[in-house]
């Protein structure tokens, strides 16, 4: 059995009187053997309260042990290339306010970082060290966690309930899954901007759903885009790490539409790209042909086109059909939606006609000089016609080649949005 002592690597050790007296370096280096020899050993390392959290709604991922180091684990090419004696790496301990500290490893041949927090000499998550001091406030589903206590209201936190509700009937809850929900609660944590999410979560946007815990991060106080990633896998208790994002991005667009964009809007400018054929849904049947696109396209067709589908097959089959998409990260790059898995396109077809008078309609605008100006600022004009409104929103300066002319965007919006 390999031994830690017969792999070469550097360890930076700062003076005694800067590193944590709970998390010393003898137990930093039982932690990186455990992340690299004896994984099985993880959850030891874990804290008891965070462990907790983690598991208390059930959802867990096939081939996935150490669920709470999802997203801050080291890479599989890496952990074995250290076990070869190919690359070497490097630890320090930064010691933290009060009782915390951090363990940082480093592979300097890749570039490579992992950051790990602790509350004495346990593990704890990057979200819980920067929340920790935050206020909580609880509700039927959720418990909301906020730096600013103005950022939340009782009309978001009953609309948020009341989401999970709608949800529950939507995706075929039981009621004990609703009595799981209620008893163990989603944590929402609700950050000011988002440089506060950045520092909480360590990527930059504007929400996500932080699947080794559960949470729903955001810089909106109704985001349902990401709760229904969540709720999604928390119906389905035990699946793949990976869903194609044609239908795991589709299916949130579809009914919790993105952040800070209500899904009608997007499902109607998913109709107007599929009807004009700038953008058709079977372009995005695979992971690299719908990120070549922009997602603000890519997310509104494949929203659309998994409302239909799962209208037209109801929510057992179409879960089904999400799972079959479900995969190890090996896989996710590979497999591609197979046509003979989707209805008809003569089907499709008909519910684009159908539904063309149900969405509210935008469409290129018409002379807007002539209709009457209702507000102006620096980003937008909007103005009032007959039946609609129509919105003015300027492109940075454009020239097109040859030509003194500069382009400006607009859209025509049915007055009833």
């Amino acid at each position: 059995m390999r031994s830690v002592s017969k792999i070469v690597f550097s360890i930076f050790i700062l003076t005694a009187g800067s590193i944590s007296a709970s998390l010393n370096d003898s137990t930093a280096v039982n932690i990186i053997t455990s992340l690299i020899w004896e994984r099985s050993k993880l959850e030891n390392f874990v804290s008891h309260d965070e462990l907790i959290l983690s598991k208390r709604l059930g959802i867990t991922y096939k081939g996935i042990d150490n669920k709470c180091f999802i997203s801050n684990d080291i890479s599989p090419n890496i952990i074995q290339e250290i076990k070869d004696n190919k690359v070497t790496y490097t630890h320090s301990i930064e010691k933290l306010d009060g009782t915390y500290s951090k363990l940082i490893i480093t592979v300097p041949s890749y570039n490579f970082t992992r950051e790990y927090y602790f509350k004495d000499s346990m593990v704890v998550s990057k979200p819980y060290y920067y929340t920790k001091d935050w206020d909580t406030i609880k509700s039927k589903y959720f418990v909301f966690h906020v730096s600013d206590d103005n950022l939340l209201n009782n009309y978001s936190i009953n609309k948020l309930d009341d989401f999970v509700k709608e949800c529950s009937g939507l995706l075929n809850f039981t009621s004990k899954d609703l009595q799981i929900l209620e008893q163990n609660k989603i944590h929402y944590l609700l950050c000011k901007d988002e440089n506060e999410i950045q520092l909480v979560t360590g990527f930059d946007t504007r929400g996500l759903y932080y699947i080794p815990y559960d949470y729903v991060i955001s810089t909106f106080n109704y985001h349902t885009h990401e709760l229904l990633h969540l709720l999604m896998n928390f119906k389905l208790k035990n699946l793949p790490l990976y869903t194609l994002p044609f239908f795991q991005e589709g299916f949130a667009v579809a009914f919790g539409g993105r952040g800070g964009q209500d899904q009608s809007i997007l499902l109607n400018m998913g109709l107007f790209l599929e009807k004009s054929g700038f953008l058709t849904y079977s372009s995005l049947l695979n992971k690299p042909d719908f990120y070549k696109n922009d997602i603000t396209m890519s997310y509104p067709v494949a929203g659309l086109y998994n409302k239909f589908l799962f209208e037209r097959l109801g929510a057992d089959a179409y879960l089904k059909l999400y799972m079959k998409y479900s995969s190890n990260e090996n896989e996710a790059d590979r497999i591609k939606i197979d046509l003979h898995d989707l209805p008809d396109d003569s089907v499709w077809q008909g519910y684009l006609k159908d539904i063309s008078g149900q969405l509210q309609r935008i469409t290129t605008p018409g002379n807007i000089n002539n209709n009457k100006l209702i507000q102006q600022s620096s980003s937008c004009a909007i103005y009032d016609s007959e039946g609609y409104y129509q919105l003015k929103l300027p492109f940075p300066s454009i020239k097109a080649k040859n030509s003194k002319s500069i382009f400006q965007a607009g859209s025509t919006v049915q007055k009833n949005i």
